[in-house]
């Protein structure tokens, strides 16, 4: 029996503190936060999913897109913290990637993908 609930969160819901904890009250033990940030976003991101990780005790996934974005260039870094609020796994600024990562072991992998798209 799979017992991963995963609760996904977009950009703005994902920095309300009531949206992660409502998502924790129903079960989540995955949290999923897709955004769209640049550098300074970025750290602040870091900081604050870290928390969330620590405090509810799940990992936290974010996902960035790399390049222009509205009036602002996106950054990237998608990354994953541990329940603990360890970040173990983090994609660079520049390319496009996916990180996989075991609920179990708390390990993650990099996948690079290359094609056209990539910026630099």
């Amino acid at each position: 029996m799979d017992d991963t609930h995963i609760a996904p969160a977009i950009c703005y819901e994902s920095l309300q503190p009531i949206h992660c904890e409502n998502a924790f009250k129903m079960g989540a033990n995955v949290y999923l936060a897709s955004v769209a940030k640049p550098a300074n976003g970025v750290e602040k991101a870091f900081m604050h999913y870290s928390r969330i990780a620590k405090q509810y005790e799940m990992p936290v996934l974010m996902s960035n897109c790399v390049g222009d974005c509205d009036d602002f260039l996106s950054v990237g870094k998608s990354a994953v913290w541990t329940k603990k609020g360890e970040l173990v796994g983090q994609l660079d600024d520049k390319t496009e990637g996916i990180l996989i990562f075991d609920s179990v072991t708390e390990e993650a992998t990099e996948r690079i993908i290359k094609n056209k798209h990539t910026i630099g």
